[in-house]
């Protein structure tokens, strides 16, 4: 095995890690309570009905597993999927409430947050990092 399918084997599993440790550690923090990563994977479809900019975020989450599953079907993943993907989950910085029947302030992200964004820029890197293997320089202009 190459060095460079190595580096992106290895850097898909610490993605999916990361990923996993998000869903059981506290990701946001508001005045009266503590989220952690499961609460905010499971309550994001029915943002749909409140909150459509924290539903687009949450959308983030079905494009990050589409990209785990085409890349262990080892289907060709254009770089623009992955980049949405991290795009969106970056979104949440600048949402600065959740929607409930009223506004509730999000007062602080926490570490479940951060990892569920690194574990989408490191589905980045290893997309593109997988475009960079290509060995056949007609499938290249397809990046």
């Amino acid at each position: 095995m190459e060095f460079k399918e190595k580096i992106k084997d290895i850097l898909l599993n610490i993605s999916m890690l990361a990923y996993a440790a998000s869903c059981i550690l506290p990701c946001l923090t508001t005045r009266t309570e503590v989220l952690i990563g499961y609460q905010c994977l499971l309550s994001g479809p029915f943002t749909i009905i409140t909150d459509i900019g924290a539903f687009l975020i949450w959308s983030s989450n079905i494009y990050y597993i589409t990209i785990i599953v085409m890349l262990f079907k080892g289907k060709d993943v254009k770089i623009i999927l992955p980049t949405l993907s991290f795009l969106l989950s970056l979104g949440m910085i600048f949402h600065r409430y959740l929607n409930y029947d009223i506004e509730v302030p999000i007062t602080n992200f926490n570490i479940g947050y951060y990892l569920w964004v690194s574990s989408h820029l490191l589905l980045l890197v290893v997309c593109i990092l997988k475009k960079s293997c290509i060995s056949d320089p007609s499938q290249a202009s397809q990046l």
